[in-house]
Order: structure tokens, then sequence, then C-alpha cells
């Protein structure tokens, strides 16, 4: 499953893949391979995500993010 909303939400935060994947501690191409679907997010890493963006955006919830 692609994350599409993840990586529109991410470029609306002005985030790269490099800062998401130093806030999760993994390495960018670790990340991209998530962000384009490759790779599954752990639930401490979509917890991580789901805090960091609702920062920005109050009313987001978690399947705003990871469901397509």
């Amino acid at each position: 499953m692609s994350y599409n909303k993840l990586a529109v939400f991410r470029r609306e935060l002005n985030f790269s893949q490099q800062e998401v994947a130093n806030m999760l501690s993994i390495s960018r191409a670790a990340y991209s391979l998530k962000e384009n679907g490759h790779r599954k997010f752990s639930q401490k890493e979509m917890g991580i995500i789901f805090t960091k963006f609702k920062e920005r955006y109050p009313k987001l919830n978690m399947q705003d993010i990871f469901l397509t």
C-alpha cells in the first residue's frame, strides 16, 4: 500500500524524507521504502509521525494519513 496522503502531508509541512527519517531514527532510504509502500511502518513510527503532523493539523486522525 502506498502512503500517498502521507507524502502530501509531509510536503505541505515542508519536511523532507530525510527529516522524517531522522524523527524515526531510520535512514532516508528505509523511510522512502515505507512511504512508497514497499515496507510497513511500525505502530511506534506511525505514532511519531501522527504526533508531529497533528501539531499543524489538530483535526487530523491516523486514518487521514495511513489509510488510502
